[in-house]
């Protein structure tokens, strides 16, 4: 069994936004992303190729992030300039988050270039990566810690250990 993207809780959590895909869909995915069965697996179980079973659980995944978790959907009768500024904000909300998922995926991968190079200046300093080495980048990755922290973090051990 692999390790589930999700716990039975946060999928039951995201039920109201599967409402367009059908039940099988929904099941199938669930057999994935909670259960923890491989893909390969659940399409041998129900005759599927893996393909189908990963266009399945890509879909759920689409419909679940397709907004923030905290957002609301609303339905309301109002008059047509009221419903015309409704509308405009939902499309300035929706760009607004658009707009901080691409910033944050920006982040990610100036972090990820971060990590890259910290492991290229130890290889050329002729320094194995370590455990710890490795804990800390992961946690820089995270952005729980900055790269000087680990470059800091492995002179001072450098420095012990002479």
């Amino acid at each position: 069994m692999q390790k589930v993207p999700m716990t039975a809780a946060e999928f039951e959590r995201i039920q109201s936004r599967l409402g367009r895909l059908t039940v099988d869909t929904v099941q199938i995915a669930r057999r994935v992303l909670v259960d923890g069965k491989s893909q390969a697996e659940v399409a041998g179980e129900t005759g599927l190729s893996r393909q189908r079973v990963s266009k399945m659980v890509q879909r759920v995944m689409a419909a679940a992030n397709e907004f923030p978790p905290d957002w609301e959907r609303v339905d309301e009768w109002m008059p047509p300039e009221l419903a015309k500024q409704v509308r405009a904000l939902a499309a300035e909300a929706r760009t607004h988050m658009q707009e901080k998922i691409m910033l944050d995926a920006h982040e990610i991968e100036d972090r990820r270039r971060a990590v890259a190079n910290a492991i290229a200046s130890q290889r050329l300093e002729g320094l194995e990566v370590d455990a710890q080495t490795r804990a800390e980048l992961d946690q820089v990755a995270l952005g729980e810690l900055e790269p000087a922290d680990v470059i800091a973090s492995i002179r001072r051990r450098l420095v012990a250990n002479d």
